[in-house]
C-alpha cells in the first residue's frame, strides 16, 4: 500500500484516522528536517476536499522507511498552517476501531498580531478507551447508589433506634447483632464477586444482577421493619438476625454488580472517575431524602411500625426503579482481549493468586479500611460530642448537613482537581486538611458555631476522598490485568467492599469500647472527666490517626504514574491479543483443562 511522494523516493504508508463533520479542509504540508530525524523537508501529507455531513476515513501519508507496526508505534502532529509534520509516540492503523478521532488545538506558535504569526493546530492520532457517554449516562449510573442508600443510610440512622424504640429490643442484644451480620456480610461480598466473574447473559455480567435482583431487595427491606409485635423478645431477636442476614445478602447481591459495572462500561479513567463521582454524589442526595423524608413518610402513615413499614413500602419502590433505569442506561462495552481465557473457566485458586498478586490492591484496601473506621468514628462520636460538649443534642442534623452539602460541593470540585493533580495527590491533600480541621475543636470545645465551621471544612475534604474512594478499584484492576494476564473484577470489586464493612464495623466497635473504657454512664446528665476523655477520643484523636495511616498508604500508591503505560499496552492486547498468563498461572490453568477433560 505504499506510494512514492512525487520527487523524493521516500515511501510513504497510509494511516487512515477518522474525521468528524468539518468544512472543506484543504491543505498541502511538507515536513521540516528538523522534527523527522535523518530526512529531508520533501514528504508530503494531502488532506483531499471535503465538506461532508457524516464522519469518513482519511487517509494520511506517513514518511517511514518502513510501514509503522506495533512495536514501533508512531503518533502524527500536523501543522494545518505552518507546514509542520513530526512524529512522537502514537498507534497508527488502517480503520482501527480504538483509534478514535482527530482532535484539532492550538500547539506551538500563537497567533500574535503585528507580527504576522499563524496559529499552528496539531492533531494526535490517540488509541482511546473512551466511550460515548453523555450525562444522562453518568446521572443514570448515580441513581444506581441512590437506591442503595436509600437502605445503607437507614441501617446506620434509623435501624437501631428502631429496633431499642419501636421494636423494645435491648441496645446490647441490636449491637451484638449487627457486629455479627456485619462480619457475615463481608464473607457474603467475596462469594457475589466470585459469582459475578462468572456470570455470562445475554445482558452481560453486572447488568443481569441489578434486573432480577431489584424487587427482592425491595421485599427483604420492607421485612426488616416487619417484625412480629406480639412476639417474645427471643423470637424478635431470632426474626431479626434471619431478616436483617437475608438483606445483607440481597445487598450485596445488588452492591457488588453495581460497582463492578464502573468496570465494565468503559476503560477510560477519566471516564471511570466520573462515573464514581456522578454515584457519590447521588449516594449523599439518597442519605439527605431518608433524613428528611423518612419520619415524615412514617408519620404520614401513621406513625408506630406500620408506619415504618408502610415507608420503607414506598422508599422500596422508588429504589427498584433507580435500578432498573440502571440496567436500561448502561451497556457493558469492555471486551477482554483476544487470547484471554473466559473469567467463568477461571478456577478459583487462579483468581486467588491473582488477586495476592496486586500490590496496589492491598493498598487501595486498606484505604478503605481504615477511612471508613475513622468515618465511623466521626458518625458515631457526633451525637455525644453535640449532647455533652454542645449541650444542644438536636443539633446532631445542623452538623450533619454541615458536614454533607460541602462534602457534595466537593465531590462536583473533583472533575477539576482529578484530570489536573491526580487522585493520589488530591486525596493526600484532603487528609492533611482532615486532620487539621479535627484538631481545631480542641481550641474551641463547646462553641457552636466553631464546631459548625469544622464540620464545613472537614466536609469540603470529605468530599474529594469520597470522590476517589471507588475509582481506586476499576484502576486496580486493569493493573492486576496487566500484570497477571488474568482479568478478575468482581473479587477484586468484592473485596474493596469487604474493607469497607470491616472498616465500618471496626470503627462502630470501637464507638462503644472507648466510652465504656471511659466509664460512660447514659443515664447520668453529667458525665465523668474519664468519659469526656474518650469522648475526645472517638470524636478527635483516634480519627486523625486513622488519616494519619492513610497517609502512608496513598503515599506508597503509585498506580498513577505507572498507569499510562498499563493502558497502553492493554491497547496492544486489545489489537494483537493478549500475551499468555505467567508460567504459574499457566500450569494452574493447565492443570484445571486436565481435571474438566477427565470428567
Amino acid at each position: 500500500m505504499a506510494s512514492r511522494c512525487g520527487h523524493h523516493k521516500t515511501p510513504l504508508h497510509p494511516v487512515y484516522v477518522r474525521i468528524p463533520p468539518n468544512p472543506t479542509i484543504t491543505r498541502k504540508m511538507s515536513s521540516s528536517h528538523d522534527t523527522i530525524p535523518n530526512r529531508k523537508p520533501s514528504s508530503f501529507v494531502a488532506f483531499p476536499a471535503r465538506n461532508a455531513l457524516s464522519d469518513c476515513y482519511l487517509p494520511i501519508l506517513t514518511p517511514f522507511s518502513q510501514p509503522p507496526s506495533m512495536s514501533n508505534c508512531v503518533s502524527v502532529h500536523i501543522g494545518l498552517f505552518t507546514g509542520h509534520f513530526g512524529y512522537s509516540s502514537l498507534m497508527p492503523q488502517f480503520r482501527h476501531p480504538y483509534v478514535k478521532a482527530i482532535s484539532f488545538r492550538r500547539h506551538g506558535a500563537r497567533e500574535t498580531p503585528g507580527k504576522g504569526k499563524r496559529s499552528v493546530m496539531s492533531s494526535a492520532i490517540t488509541t482511546s478507551f473512551k466511550e460515548k457517554l453523555g450525562l444522562k449516562d453518568y446521572v443514570a449510573y448515580g441513581f444506581g447508589d441512590m437506591a442503595i442508600n436509600f437502605t445503607f443510610g437507614s441501617l446506620g440512622m434509623f435501624v437501631v433506634y428502631f429496633y431499642t424504640d419501636i421494636v423494645g429490643i435491648s441496645a446490647a442484644a441490636v449491637g451484638t447483632l449487627m457486629l455479627i451480620s456485619r462480619s457475615f456480610d463481608g464473607i457474603i461480598d467475596v462469594c457475589v464477586g466470585t459469582l459475578v466473574d462468572k456470570t455470562h447473559s445475554r445482558w452481560g455480567k453486572a447488568r443481569p444482577w441489578l434486573l432480577f435482583g431489584a424487587i427482592p431487595f425491595g421485599i427483604l427491606t420492607v421485612t426488616l421493619f416487619a417484625v412480629p409485635q406480639h412476639a417474645s423478645d427471643t423470637v424478635k431477636i431470632i426474626y431479626i438476625f434471619i431478616s436483617y442476614n437475608l438483606l445483607m445478602i440481597a445487598f450485596s447481591s445488588m452492591a457488588i454488580p453495581y460497582g463492578t459495572l464502573n468496570s465494565l462500561v468503559t476503560q477510560d479513567q477519566g471516564q471511570r472517575e466520573k462515573l464514581n463521582l456522578s454515584r457519590m454524589f447521588l449516594a449523599q442526595c439518597g442519605i439527605l431524602i431518608i433524613t428528611n423524608a423518612t419520619m415524615p413518610l412514617v408519620n404520614a402513615f401513621g406513625g408506630g411500625q406500620m408506619g415504618w413499614v408502610l415507608a420503607y413500602v414506598v422508599l422500596s419502590v422508588i429504589a427498584c426503579a433507580l435500578f432498573w433505569v440502571v440496567f436500561g442506561t448502561q451497556k457493558e462495552r469492555v471486551k477482554i482481549a483476544k487470547g484471554t481465557k473466559k473469567k467463568s473457566q477461571y478456577p478459583f485458586k487462579v483468581e486467588v493468586k491473582a488477586w495476592l498478586k496486586n500490590k496496589y490492591w492491598f493498598m487501595a484496601f486498606g484505604f478503605l479500611a481504615f477511612f471508613h473506621v475513622a468515618y465511623s468514628l466521626t458518625q458515631g462520636s457526633l451525637v455525644y460530642y453535640a449532647k455533652y460538649y454542645l449541650h444542644q443534642p438536636d443539633a446532631v442534623g445542623v452538623l450533619t448537613l454541615a458536614y454533607l452539602l460541602p462534602a457534595m460541593v466537593g465531590i462536583l470540585a473533583c472533575t477539576k482537581l482529578f484530570p489536573k493533580f491526580g487522585k493520589t495527590r488530591v486525596v493526600i491533600v484532603c487528609l492533611v486538611v482532615s486532620i487539621i480541621a479535627y484538631i481545631l475543636p480542641l481550641f474551641a470545645k463547646e462553641s457552636y458555631s466553631f464546631i459548625v465551621f469544622t464540620q464545613i471544612m472537614k466536609g469540603i475534604v470529605y468530599g474529594p476522598i469520597l470522590g476517589s474512594i471507588w475509582a481506586f478499584f476499576p484502576d486496580t484492576i486493569e493493573y492486576g490485568y496487566w500484570k497477571t494476564k488474568i482479568r478478575v473484577e468482581g473479587l477484586l470489586y468484592s473485596g474493596g467492599s469487604l474493607g469497607q464493612k470491616i472498616g465500618l464495623g471496626i470503627g462502630t466497635a470501637m464507638v462503644g469500647w472507648v466510652l465504656a473504657a471511659g466509664g460512660y454512664d447514659g443515664a447520668k446528665a453529667v458525665q465523668s472527666a474519664g468519659a469526656m476523655g474518650a469522648i475526645d477520643m472517638i470524636y478527635v484523636w483516634l480519627p486523625i490517626i486513622f488519616f494519619a495511616v492513610c497517609i502512608v498508604l496513598m503515599a506508597m500508591y503509585r498506580i498513577d504514574k505507572i498507569f499510562p503505560k498499563v493502558m497502553s499496552d492493554l491497547a496492544d492486547w486489545k489489537v494483537n491479543g493478549a500475551p499468555a498468563p505467567d508460567a504459574e498461572f499457566q500450569k494452574l490453568l493447565d492443570e484445571a483443562d486436565a481435571k474438566a477433560s477427565d470428567k
